[in-house]
């Protein structure tokens, strides 16, 4: 893999990038984008509603006005049933 750039150009250390990182960041992209709250704590298997609400804390704008918000999701069960996302507005 090529070095890891951030928006200032600066080389990312990718050491630092462990399976949590993509844990929270899977959730954290789901969280930004409406997911449900319930949604997200089966996806996650969270035990308690309080690890999930974690991620509900701050929003944050990750698009751009106009763009649609694309997030990868999965269902425990194998449907094809997709999270209610809110519209960007």
């Amino acid at each position: 893999m090529g070095p890891l750039l951030r928006a200032d150009s600066t080389e990312f250390d990718k050491t630092l990038i462990t399976p949590y990182s993509y844990r929270h960041s899977y959730a954290q992209r789901h969280a930004d984008a409406g997911v449900p709250i319930d949604v997200l704590r089966e996806l996650m298997d969270h035990t308690s509603m309080d690890a999930t609400k974690r991620y509900y804390r701050k929003p944050r704008v990750l698009h751009r006005p106009g763009e649609k918000p694309q997030v990868a999701w999965s269902a425990r069960d194998g449907s094809r049933r997709r999270p209610a996302v809110a519209a960007a507005s």
